[in-house]
């Protein structure tokens, strides 16, 4: 029978699981502990054997955590890694035999020098097979030989004082790219303890006086808001904004939220978009119009008022020409002006005759002097008249 090779590496972190549904499991896979100095807390996990193997024989023992500037984590022992809590972890076992869908208790003690300082510390317990495993692959002439490694990341609060968040901005770039702004920026937690941490990048004009556009800034391997950053470490952090900006100077302004409620890592940095040709914004969309359709049923000779909102979503005030060329539709103006992020209620009456037959459709443009046109389309019936009980 033939084999095939796979090499699978489970992570059990901070963020992301990646698992497979042929591998051994351990659970839990994360563990918060708090342990004071000169203590002692045993710890317990839980193995469970793989499915459609036979005998698998695990090998399991304690090392470090790290984290570089893109997200990617490291599980080698650090030298001088002040933040280390494996030193501590004495295992009862550190090989273990596991049967198909067996569930077997891993016991270790975690002890605490009564000389450390408080603050966070951290390990991983990584559980590993010795050798590849056969898997029976279902409905295939043939086996496969995995060979998969678990984290479990362990993270202990040593109480005794309360450390203060400490973190900064330390790098702002931007580069144009197709149109788009790119922004990097990198926060380096200067604290004793990890930091979650979200950011925000907002463009302005060069005196600052005219906002272009906020955009969330997430960390490089991140898909959650706010990142994990472990004390001393750096994180980058990425962000874009769509839309195409004028040949011009600009600042972005750089704000990380790392825990306080009005304290923020902010940072500033100038840039210059160089264009040698205007932008075409002929098919960009600078208005909303809200709502875009409307459908109703209104009887014979009835009228209807309706209140409209439109958005300007640009930076820059817009002129505004209304078009309708049906004769029952009636709107309040016929141009109006929107400044940068400005919002307008309109009134449009709607005027039903008395002979009318079929179903009326109509339709509202708003032409803005810059961008694309937006439409609002209406349609009106006749009430459905009730069933005649018999």
């Amino acid at each position: 029978m033939r084999k095939k090779t796979v090499f699978i590496l489970v992570f059990f972190c901070l963020i992301l699981i990646v698992g497979s549904v042929y591998s051994f499991r351990v659970s839990p896979v994360r563990l918060d502990l708090t342990i004071s100095r000169g203590k002692t807390m045993e710890v317990v996990l839980t193995l469970t054997g793989s499915k459609g193997t036979g005998r698998e024989h695990l090998l399991i023992f304690p090392t470090d955590i790290s984290m570089e500037r893109n997200g990617s984590l490291n599980f080698n022992r650090l030298e001088g890694f002040e933040h280390s809590a494996v030193p501590w972890i004495k295992l009862g076992e550190e090989r273990v035999m596991l049967i198909e869908g067996q569930e077997k208790d891993l016991k270790f003690k975690i002890s605490v020098p009564r000389s450390v300082n408080p603050g966070e510390y951290y390990a991983v317990v990584m559980v590993e097979p010795t050798e590849f495993t056969d898997v029976k692959a279902e409905d295939k002439p043939f086996m496969i030989q995995m060979k998969s490694r678990i984290a479990v990341v362990i993270v202990i609060n040593v109480p005794g004082r309360i450390y203060e968040k400490k973190g900064e901005a330390v790098s702002a770039n931007i580069e144009e790219i197709d149109g788009k702004i790119n922004i990097v920026s990198t926060f380096h937690n200067l604290g004793d303890i990890h930091l979650d941490v979200g950011g925000i990048a907002t463009i302005r004009s060069k005196d600052r006086r005219t906002s272009f556009g906020q955009v969330k800034l997430m960390a490089t391997g991140s898909q959650k808001d706010a990142a994990f950053i472990f004390p001393g470490n750096m994180r980058d952090f990425v962000g874009v904004l769509e839309r195409p900006l004028p040949r011009g100077e600009y600042v972005v302004d750089v704000a990380f939220d790392y825990g306080y409620k009005f304290k923020k890592a902010r940072l500033g940095s100038s840039f210059f978009v160089a264009r040698e040709t205007e932008i075409d914004e002929s098919e960009t969309e600078f208005l909303l119009v809200d709502p875009s359709v409307i459908k109703l049923e209104l009887p014979n000779g009835a009228f209807r008022t309706q209140i409209i909102k439109v958005v300007n979503t640009d930076y820059r005030s817009l002129n505004v020409s209304i078009i309708s060329k049906d004769e029952w539709i009636d709107v309040s103006l016929s141009s109006f002006t929107l400044g940068p992020g400005q919002i307008k209620n309109l009134k449009v009456v709607l005027s039903i005759s008395e002979d009318r037959k079929e179903e009326m459709i109509g339709k509202i443009i708003f032409k803005p002097d810059r961008g694309k046109s937006t439409e609002l389309e209406l349609s009106v019936l006749e009430p459905k008249r009730p069933k005649r009980r018999l």
